[in-house]
């Protein structure tokens, strides 16, 4: 990859080769590895990681960025946890952790080796009028938000919380939307919305819901494709989208809204 193509600065490049070099150097010991095992990047699937198929059922993710390996293990570790979780708490299928391994061979951090899940990565249009994939949805959001929260709290970064904690954010992308949204009517809503009562408990989610981290088939939710970083938040800010190769929800507890229905995406 040339430094034209990086998504990040100091972006860590990897190749084929010293992908393949790694799995089959050290994933033996954790997971049955057949020799045939097709192995090959695949190019733009990830923003925070080099995603790699391994075989039929296996993908490897190795970090774009970290200049410390102690911290990257440790978050690939929490990742690992937060992926088990998931995949003991939904009603579909969700990658399972097998391994974290060793930097090599020019490639100088920890990565790590998961399950894959089969499926059509969903689009914003692609399954809109769908009914059963929004029973799946809401079947998929219920499991996630009867996961304990076990004395987790919102970390007071990405989606969920309280509300006004995101005026300046969607103060912000209604300036930029000018052109695209009924901005005034938009901001009406917004200012009712954000003054919505906290009624219930905190309660677990996703946090990363987003088309292109769901997997369908046949217009319905066969699977997910995602990991889970674990913390609290309410549920005003409801997550009907996704999940694939490498993206991570976070179980944040989120304060619920007084109606689920007035909750904006």
């Amino acid at each position: 990859m040339s430094a034209d193509d990086a998504l990040h600065e100091g972006q860590h490049s990897l190749t084929r080769a010293v992908a393949e070099r790694l799995l089959r150097e050290q994933a033996p010991a954790h997971v049955e590895l057949p020799a045939d095992a097709e192995i090959h990047l695949l190019p733009g699937a990830g923003t925070t990681s080099h995603v790699v198929r391994v075989g039929e059922g296996l993908v490897a993710r190795f970090p774009l960025t970290g200049e410390d390996p102690r911290a990257v293990r440790a978050s690939l570790g929490r990742e690992h946890a937060a992926m088990a979780e998931l995949a003991g708490a939904i009603p579909v299928p969700a990658p399972r952790p097998l391994m974290i391994g060793r930097g090599g061979h020019g490639y100088p951090l920890p990565w790590s080796l998961q399950t894959w899940v089969p499926g059509e990565i969903a689009t914003p249009t692609g399954a809109a009028g769908s009914v059963p994939l929004a029973l799946d949805l809401a079947q998929l959001l219920e499991a996630l938000r009867a996961v304990p929260t076990r004395g987790r709290t919102f970390s007071g970064t990405g989606r969920g919380g309280d509300l006004r904690a995101h005026d300046a954010w969607i103060a912000e992308c209604l300036a930029r939307s000018e052109h695209l949204l009924p901005v005034p009517a938009l901001g009406r809503a917004w200012q009712r919305w954000r003054e919505l009562p906290r009624e219930d408990a905190d309660v677990m989610s996703h946090q990363d819901l987003i088309p292109a981290n769901l997997l369908l088939d046949g217009g319905q939710l066969p699977g997910s494709q995602g990991c889970w970083t674990a913390a609290a938040s309410a549920p005003r800010i409801p997550p009907w989208t996704s999940s694939s190769p490498g993206t991570c929800w976070t179980p944040a507890p989120v304060p619920c809204c007084a109606s689920t229905s007035a909750c904006p995406s």
